[in-house]
């Protein structure tokens, strides 16, 4: 059980980073530490919003170097923001999305796993402090699972950003500490989350929580729970709810889907497609689609190895 169980953790890296971390120019930080300074709640506030948008915006960013190079800017901008300002739920929300990104999208490397546990504990306790915001769920945190699924059922719609931001938060940590058993031992309430995200609102993040239960659905012993027919309902759903330009969900689909289906037609078919679709995708599919498309070429150059 540990096996699949580790292997759908360190997939989830690559499915729940739909929001991605972003560059600011050396200018903009230093406007943000000079802000940080003043101790000023309302302009905490105001920079939150700023962020938030930058946050949102590098979706449209096709070079993931970049990225990469001026995340770590943000990660240190948005602590001293949260540091001045511990409740605001704008601020925790982008703080766990971008440090469970960056450290998910470039720190899945064994040199860099003590360092990704570090980032990705970061990410959960501003998730974990975002949803005890939520009076239901602080006080049934440590519950037993039927009265913390029971709180989970009192958050409404307009929570899904922060489930799906926590959710996300507290799966990438259990990914970074997936030879723990007691990280292991929390994958039901994080699952639970992002449950509770896909019941109120399926279409968040372009169905992202679909394509983690598609995903889980394969992953899971054969007879012992994997069910090919549920994965391929939420692969579909996904695929549908992120549009046809959305080239991830295809590329999950022939990794996952084709390869438990024992179908090396359908997942060359699947990914000749993604390399073939014309680059006219809207701005914030960018990154995303370059991330798919070099990982596309990457699974049919070893298609014989997996097949």
């Amino acid at each position: 059980m540990g096996g699949y169980i580790t292997r759908f953790a360190k997939t989830l890296r690559e499915i729940l980073s739909v929001r991605i971390t972003c560059r600011i120019g050396f200018g903009a930080w230093i406007v943000a530490m000079g802000l940080l300074a003043t101790g000023c709640g309302t302009v905490n506030r105001m920079v939150a919003s700023s962020m938030g948008g930058m946050l949102g915006s590098l979706r449209e960013q096709p070079d993931p170097q970049l990225v990469r190079d001026g995340a770590p800017a943000y990660l240190l901008a948005i602590d001293g923001l949260i540091t001045n300002d511990p409740e605001n739920p704008d601020l925790l929300r982008d703080g766990c999305t971008a440090y469970a990104t960056y450290a998910s999208a470039f720190l899945s490397g064994e040199a860099d796993a003590e360092r990704a546990g570090r980032l990705q504990g970061r990410a959960r306790e501003y998730g974990q402090r975002l949803l005890r915001l939520h009076a239901g769920y602080a006080r049934a945190e440590a519950a037993p699972m039927p009265e913390f699924e029971a709180a989970l059922a009192q958050l409404g719609r307009a929570d899904v950003p922060d489930l799906y931001a926590a959710g996300n938060a507290w799966l990438g940590w259990i990914i970074a500490k997936n030879e723990s058993m007691a990280a292991m031992a929390e994958l039901p309430r994080a699952l639970a989350v992002m449950q509770r995200s896909l019941a109120l609102d399926e279409g968040y993040a372009e169905g992202g929580a679909h394509l983690v239960f598609a995903v889980y659905y394969t992953l899971q012993p054969p007879g012992a729970g994997q069910d090919l027919a549920k994965s391929r309902q939420h692969f579909e759903r996904a695929m549908a709810l992120g549009g046809p330009q959305s080239l991830m969900p295809k590329v999950l689909f022939a990794e996952f889907y084709a390869r438990a289906a024992v179908d090396p037609d359908l997942f060359t078919r699947t990914l000749r497609a993604v390399l073939e679709a014309p680059e006219t995708a809207p701005p914030p599919l960018r990154l995303m689609n370059a991330i798919a498309r070099e990982r596309a070429t990457r699974l049919l150059q070893q298609k014989d190895e997996l097949f």
